[in-house]
Parts: structure tokens; C-alpha cells; sequence
């Protein structure tokens, strides 16, 4: 083996031990900024502390060889990112300055804490950013830097840059629960989420008649549900969330009445990006004819079009008959439909059925409900499906290996964090 080829393993060998060593400090160190207990951000430095030292030395040693075996490439590389290697070793810098003193002065430790959690994050973006300008790619002529300094803030070095802030945090998790406490074990499998999404492929509509409930979900929403406004959750590709009755209603009592639907997302949205909708009451279009009334959540139906954006045509409306003898039209543009009796009782071509029932029709009858006292009914349809889906607890997908890859990311909780209610982990059922 000639020596070019044999220092260029020792560089790829020096540098893979550095992302190993020094990945998960740098991935504890990110994590500080997330932990509010200082008793526990104690534990996270003391897991790193026998290791810390020696480190940086894999990066140093990587450098050296780099200078003394290819020293062209080296006059290349160095003037291409001089801004991220001197950010990065200030980012290093102030993580050793911050590790120190955090030890020395007690009051102000929290600050050191942040300080060092900044450095962290700064230096792992800044080696993302030399990864990412390095498959970018660099100009060159006669063996000098030929670009600029600024080309590593395109798109492809910006990805790379918070992919390995990510893959350094999943690092730093995992060396947590590798070493540490249960009750920091627990924090880091919450932490995990930031490296891996997770894919549920559905969408789910909550409508309430009655009470109220707090949503809060994985990408920020945090809104109080009420009466007759339409909430549409698209789950694509991963999103966790929580639905809980607001405070104020558990302190004076109060009940709640509603329904929530799931909708199975075409295969070519399965994974797409995780959204909320809200739609107040005001804005839902509304039929009132004799003792007929009734509110189109999504899709059109009597007439009217909901604004509710949707992926694939779908139909949903509330439809209340006031008194024996209301009808209402079921109409037969979708080819699956569906009426769920919710309250009351109604009479279709002679037969009765009476509140929960779910009626489901052939395509292309038409379908004329009378009810024979007053009742609430959902009307619900909308284009088949592709083909089947299956389903597991919360997860639903065309493919089983996307419902059995959930089932782990679950377990190992890589589901995303819900910001103001991240306490509780509903463990995954057994069956």
C-alpha cells in the first residue's frame, strides 16, 4: 500500500473517531439547551466529563495529516472555508471555556449551560456546512480556490449542515440513555425525534357539538377547539398530538359531545409534511330549508363548497332534521358513501335505523332520509381508495413495513415532541 493511500485511511480513520467521540458531546451539549432541570443538566456534562478531554485530538491529528500528506489539496480546502473553521474552533473554544467555568461559578451556571450549548450547536453547523460545500463541490483553477467564501450558504451545505446537527443530537441521546438515569433515559428517547421522522398516513377531522378541547400537536398548533369548527389534522409523514380538556372546564365541570374521523390519505400524499387546519363555524357554509339545517365541513354538498383544502375529493357535513317527517337528499356524486347516525332515528326506503348506526350505500343510489323524530346525522364519502390500507393502533399506511418501521420509532419515542405538553409517553400496546 503506497503512503498517499495509507494517510488517506489514517484521515478517514481520524476523523470517523472524532464524529464518534466527540458527535455525542457535541449532541449532549445541544441537548443542554432543551433540559430545564439543573439538577439533570448536571448529570448530562458529568457523562461526558472522562471523555472530554481527549476528543478534539482525532480532529487535530486529521489536520496535520492532511497538511503533511496532501498539502495541495490542503492549500485548497483551507481558503474555501476559512469562515466555518473559524467559527467552528470559536464554537469549540467557547465550549471549553463554558465547561470550566460552569464547575467554578455556581449562581450563574445556567448561563455557562446555554453558553455551552451555543458553542455546541454553532460548531456542529459549521462542520456540517465544510461537509456540505465538500459534496457541493468547489471551484478550482490551476490548483487554487477559484469560488467564494459564501458559496457553502447554498441550499445543499445548509441541509447538510442541520442534518448533522441532527445525526450529533441522536449521538448524544443515545450516549444519555446508554449512561445515564431512568429519569434522564427519558429524556433522551424524547430527544430521538429530532433525527428520524416517523410515517402514519392518515388525516383525522375532530368536530365537536358540544364542550370544548384543547388540541396541541408535534408541529406548534396549539388551539382550543369549540362547537362546530372544522379541524382537519394531516398526519403524512409523522405528527404527535394531544386533545385535553382545557383547564378552565375541568375546574368548573362540564361535559363534551363530538366526532372524530379518520381519512385515509392517497398513496402519493402518504408522506407528505404534517399540517393542521382550523376553520371556525362562521365560515362553514350552512343550509337551512324547512326543518332541514345543516353545515358542510368538507367537500360540497346541497349546493355549497367548503373551503377546506383537501388532497383527494372527499365529502363531510353535519345534517340535523328537526322534527318527524324532515328529509334530506344523499347525493350520488361520490362513489363511497356513508351516513352516521349520531342522534335520533331515521327511515331509508321503509326500514328504520336508530341512533349510533353507520349506513353504508352502493354507489350510485340515490338515497333520500326521512327521520322520524329529530336527529343528527352525519353524511360522509368520497373517491375509493387505491387499495387497501392497513391499520395498527394510531398508524395507517398502504405498506405493512411503513406500519412496522412506526411501531419502532414509536417504542424508541422518535416521535416529534407536542411544545407545552411533553410529559406524558403513552407506551405502545402489546397486542
Amino acid at each position: 500500500m503506497d503512503l498517499p493511500l495509507l494517510s488517506a485511511f489514517f484521515i478517514a480513520f481520524a476523523l470517523s473517531m472524532y464524529v464518534l467521540l466527540d458527535g455525542f458531546d457535541l449532541g449532549v451539549g445541544a441537548l443542554l439547551l432543551i433540559q430545564p432541570d439543573e439538577t439533570l443538566r448536571d448529570r448530562m456534562v458529568d457523562s461526558i466529563t472522562p471523555t472530554w478531554d481527549g476528543n478534539e485530538t482525532w480532529l487535530v491529528m486529521a489536520g496535520v495529516a492532511l497538511l503533511a500528506a496532501f498539502p495541495v489539496a490542503y492549500g485548497i480546502l483551507l481558503p474555501a472555508f476559512y469562515l466555518p473553521l473559524i467559527l467552528m474552533l470559536l464554537g469549540l473554544g467557547f465550549r471549553g471555556v463554558s465547561f470550566e467555568f460552569r464547575y467554578q461559578i455556581d449562581r450563574k451556571r445556567q448561563i455557562w449551560d446555554v453558553a455551552f450549548g451555543a458553542g455546541s450547536i454553532l460548531a456542529a453547523l459549521m462542520q456540517g456546512l465544510i461537509v456540505g460545500g465538500l459534496l457541493q463541490g468547489l471551484a478550482v483553477s490551476d490548483n487554487r480556490f477559484a469560488g467564494s467564501v459564501l458559496d457553502i450558504f447554498r441550499p445543499l451545505p445548509v441541509l447538510t449542515a442541520l442534518a448533522v446537527l441532527s445525526g450529533y443530537i441522536v449521538l448524544g441521546a443515545g450516549w444519555l440513555h446508554f449512561k445515564a438515569s431512568e429519569k434522564l433515559q427519558g429524556f433522551a428517547r424524547r430527544s430521538l425525534w429530532i433525527g428520524t421522522p416517523v410515517f402514519v398516513g392518515l388525516a383525522t377531522v375532530t368536530y365537536l357539538f358540544d364542550g370544548r378541547v384543547m388540541h396541541r400537536d408535534s408541529e406548534g398548533n396549539a388551539l382550543e377547539i369549540t362547537p362546530s369548527a372544522m379541524n382537519l389534522m394531516t398526519a403524512g409523514r409523522g405528527i404527535a398530538h394531544s386533545e385535553r380538556t382545557p383547564a378552565n372546564v375541568r375546574a368548573s365541570g362540564g361535559g363534551m359531545f363530538g366526532i372524530q374521523s379518520w381519512i385515509a390519505l392517497p398513496q402519493d400524499h402518504e408522506e407528505m409534511a404534517p399540517s393542521f387546519q382550523h376553520f371556525d363555524a362562521a365560515v362553514l357554509p350552512t343550509i337551512e330549508d324547512g326543518g332541514l339545517r345543516a353545515r358542510v365541513i368538507a367537500g360540497s354538498a346541497f349546493g355549497q363548497k367548503s373551503p377546506v383544502g383537501m388532497v383527494s375529493e372527499w365529502l363531510y357535513a353535519e345534517v340535523l332534521l328537526d322534527a318527524a317527517g324532515t328529509t334530506a337528499p344523499l347525493d350520488a356524486d361520490h362513489e363511497e358513501r356513508a351516513i352516521y347516525v349520531t342522534e335520533g332515528e331515521i327511515d331509508v326506503a321503509g326500514d328504520t335505523f336508530e341512533a349510533p348506526r353507520l349506513l353504508v350505500f352502493r354507489p350510485g343510489d340515490r338515497i333520500t332520509v326521512k327521520a322520524t323524530r329529530p336527529s343528527r346525522l352525519m353524511f360522509l364519502g368520497g373517491a375509493a381508495l387505491e387499495g387497501p390500507r392497513y391499520l395498527w393502533w394510531n398508524f395507517v399506511s398502504s405498506r405493512k413495513e411503513r406500519i412496522e418501521q412506526a411501531k419502532a420509532e414509536w417504542k424508541s419515542g422518535r416521535f416529534a415532541l407536542i411544545p407545552g405538553d411533553d410529559k406524558e409517553f403513552i407506551p405502545l400496546p402489546d397486542a
